[in-house]
C-alpha cells in the first residue's frame, strides 16, 4: 500500500515538473514550479481533479486509521482513477495551449526576441574586442532594449496562458 501511495504521489508531484521541462524545450522561456502551479491552480478542472485526489488520500488515511481494511483497495482504486484523470486533464490543457493561436504568436515573438538579443550580444562582444567604443555604446543600448522587449513579451505570454488556462476543460 505504501508503495502504491508513493508511486501515485510521485505521478502527481512530477506532472508540474514535466510540464515545465516541455515548456522550456518548446521555447516558452523559463518557468518556475510556482508558475506551473499557478497555471494549474487557475484552471477549474485541474483544481477539481486535485481536490478529488486530496479527498481520496484523506479517505484512505481515515480508512486505514479506522482499520477498515475492506475499503482500502477501493480507496486505492479511486486514487489511481483520479490521478489518471488529473494527468489526462493536464495533457488536454497542454494540447489546447499548443493549438491556441494567441499563445503561439506570443511564443513566436519570444523566439524573435531571443534571436535579436543573441545577435546584438554577439555584435557587442565583437565591438568590445575591436575597441570600437562608439559602437559598444550603441550595442549596449540595443541589448538593453532587447532585454526589455523579451521581458515584456514573456510577461504577455504568461498572462495569455493564465487567461486561457482559467477556462474549464470540459
Amino acid at each position: 500500500m505504501k508503495k502504491t501511495l508513493l508511486v501515485l504521489s510521485m505521478l502527481v508531484a512530477t506532472a508540474a515538473y514535466a510540464d515545465d521541462q516541455d515548456h522550456e524545450r518548446s521555447g516558452g522561456g523559463h518557468r518556475t514550479h510556482g508558475q506551473a502551479d499557478s497555471i494549474s491552480q487557475s484552471n477549474p478542472t485541474l483544481q477539481a481533479d486535485q481536490s478529488a485526489l486530496k479527498t481520496d488520500f484523506m479517505q484512505l488515511r481515515a480508512d486505514k486509521q479506522a482499520g477498515n481494511t475492506a475499503a482500502i483497495a477501493t480507496d486505492q482504486a479511486k486514487i489511481k482513477a483520479d490521478a489518471a484523470q488529473l494527468q489526462a486533464d493536464r495533457a488536454a490543457l497542454k494540447t489546447a495551449l499548443k493549438s491556441n493561436s494567441t499563445v503561439q504568436v506570443d511564443k513566436s515573438l519570444l523566439a524573435t526576441d531571443r534571436n535579436k538579443l543573441q545577435t546584438d550580444r554577439i555584435q557587442l562582444k565583437s565591438d568590445e574586442l575591436a575597441g570600437n567604443q562608439a559602437a559598444v555604446t550603441t550595442d549596449s543600448a540595443a541589448v538593453a532594449t532587447d532585454r526589455t522587449q523579451l521581458q515584456t513579451d514573456r510577461s504577455k505570454l504568461r498572462q495569455d496562458i493564465r487567461s486561457f488556462a482559467a477556462t474549464p476543460l470540459h
